[in-house]
């Protein structure tokens, strides 16, 4: 798992990255759990950052990527997704949500923070998040053109 983590309240310039440990089965979806650098108290609060590179698992056409959160309190006070197209950017972004009751919700369209030629950024920032919930970001990638061959008689 190309995956690293920082505790940013104890370590703000990131020099100890944290390796998360995958929590389950290793398949579709993947559950990770952060050690932080150091154990903290019941309602105190944390601040991760995670940093993980999933090469070549997007097609084109319409897709999606799944950000889920789990934790015991309310709502997350500052959340945010940061989603890098290398490679064929695509025509929209959208942010959805889907709570535990199972409705979901179109939040917004996102719009691209840099348009380089070869990297393509899109960046979904909240506050006050629950806590229990799914992001959902489709977006869709135009088809790469394929080489056309005629034959000749």
């Amino acid at each position: 798992m190309d995956c690293l983590a920082f505790d940013l309240r104890r370590d703000p310039l990131r020099r100890h990255p944290i390796h998360p440990v995958l929590v389950g089965p290793d398949g579709i979806s993947r559950k990770i759990a952060v050690p932080l650098l150091a154990p903290i108290s019941h309602r105190e609060g944390f601040s991760v950052e995670l940093t993980y590179r999933l090469p070549a698992c997007l097609k084109t056409g319409t897709d999606y990527y799944t950000a889920t959160l789990s934790f015991t309190q309310e709502t997350i006070p500052r959340f945010s997704v940061r989603l890098r197209f290398l490679r064929g950017a695509p025509q929209w972004v959208r942010a959805y949500e889907c709570r535990a009751a199972g409705r979901v919700t179109l939040l917004k369209t996102l719009r691209p923070r840099s348009s380089r030629l070869t990297v393509r950024e899109y960046v979904d920032e909240e506050e006050d998040v629950p806590a229990r919930c799914a992001r959902i970001y489709m977006f869709s990638r135009p088809f790469l053109p394929v080489a056309a061959t005629a034959a000749r008689s």
